[in-house]
């Protein structure tokens, strides 16, 4: 049976397009111009989605989506903004009266629609959850969102470049779920730089809000989204402020996360501290880089041990041997034997990271992967639940961008 979708939007271009494109993709198409007209349409027609504009003439998105959520049987349709205004009070008050996801215009149809096949499937399923006017089930969700901590005790191993990757992998293979990255290496802090983005807002804003009554959406405005479709939670940005953020504060973020995204890629400093310790305690799955060297070994050792202190299960850890230089130091065999556990490996991948990270789009986006890359993304196959079509970011705008912004003071 074919899907209905109620787009609403008095635009005169942008409606008709919608409903084109999604009639393309096999959609039974509803448009009303006003909120009042919507309302109309889903007392007299079964819809499984509403897609609106949030700037409408006489009742606007906003109280068309409180409507919605108020009324008895209505509560857990799957609603998608969609609007010109992008600041972060215009998704705090999206979020907050209901919406399950925010599309900025234009909008990106391959995007779009994922959110769209995602959202439909999910309430078939029974998986989106309200209760009156609380917040929408991208932001509360019924299940858990998946952690997954990038950490090495050992620096210069690429935690953070295989944080990246993974994330903009996961996001890759299910680009109807909603995958964070947060930056916990806070005196580092390189995350945003890899991806090309001045972060509008950090943890350190968040940390200095009053998070005590924070809610998922809340915590949702704080993140930056890139091109590939994940959200970023940037470190501070500068050196200095890192202690600024506190152990509780991770731990919320962490927490409220989980209820925000179905995936949270989570890096982290080299370093066993109170905070890390925590990211390591909530991971569902703890990824472990190291090379084949004697330095990593000795501190994938140590990690193994101070991971059986603090009482996390060995099950959780993956070890990955990340192939830095071309057949350098110790053999896979020799490495796994002393750890007494199987390795995932990557192999030798030359500058093709450097490069990525200069572009500001990492290489897991790429739309033939070169195999080191492709060896992250079967990484990232066994930490998510795949759909059936990889989706293929926008080329990246490059490093210049990221440059000409910082001397500029400008935003991403």
């Amino acid at each position: 049976m074919q899907e209905t979708i109620l787009i609403v939007d008095d635009s005169p271009t942008s409606g008709p397009e919608m409903r084109a494109l999604l009639e393309e993709q096999g959609y039974t198409v509803l448009l009303a111009l006003r909120a009042e007209e919507a309302l109309d349409i889903l007392r007299t027609n079964p819809v499984d989605l509403v897609l609106t504009e949030a700037l409408l003439p006489g009742m606007d998105g906003y109280d068309l989506v409180r409507q919605i959520r108020e009324r008895e049987g209505w509560e857990n349709l799957p609603i998608i903004m969609l609007t010109v205004r992008s600041t972060p009070e215009d998704y705090e008050a999206g979020f907050g009266a209901g919406a399950n996801e925010y599309f900025v215009k234009p909008q990106d149809p391959p995007k779009l629609v994922a959110a769209i096949r995602g959202l439909i499937t999910r309430h078939s399923a029974g998986r989106l959850t309200h209760s009156g006017t609380q917040a929408p089930a991208t932001h509360q969700r019924a299940h858990q969102g998946e952690i997954v901590t990038v950490f090495s005790l050992k620096g210069g191993v690429g935690t953070t470049t295989l944080a990246v990757n993974l994330a903009v992998a996961i996001k890759r293979l299910a680009p109807s779920a909603r995958v964070a990255l947060i930056d916990l290496s806070f005196e580092q802090g390189h995350d945003a730089l890899l991806l090309d983005i001045v972060p509008t807002s950090t943890i350190l804003d968040w940390a200095k809000s009053k998070t005590a009554d924070a809610t998922p959406q809340v915590l949702n405005q704080y993140f930056v989204q890139h091109r590939s479709g994940i959200n970023i939670l940037a470190a501070p940005m500068a050196p200095e402020d890192a202690e600024m953020v506190r152990a509780d504060t991770v731990r919320l973020t962490l927490s409220l996360s989980q209820q925000a995204f179905d995936y949270i890629v989570v890096d982290t400093a080299s370093t066993f501290s109170e905070t890390t310790l925590i990211a390591l305690e909530m991971a569902t799955t703890i990824v472990v880089p190291l090379a084949a060297d004697m330095a990593s070994l000795k501190s994938a050792v140590a990690t193994k041990r101070i991971l059986s202190a603090v009482r996390i299960p060995e099950s959780r850890a993956r070890f990955v041997l990340n192939g830095i230089i071309p057949r350098a130091g110790l053999s896979k065999d020799q490495i796994e034997n002393s750890l007494q556990t199987k390795l995932f490996q990557i192999p030798y991948a030359g500058p093709i990271f450097m490069a990525a990270a200069n572009q500001g789009m990492p290489a897991t986006s790429a739309q033939n992967p070169p195999p080191a890359a492709r060896a992250i993304v079967d990484l990232a196959r066994t930490l998510c639940q795949p759909e059936e079509v990889e989706q293929v970011p926008e080329p990246a705008q490059g490093i210049q961008g990221i440059r000409s912004r910082l001397f500029r003071g400008g935003r991403a």
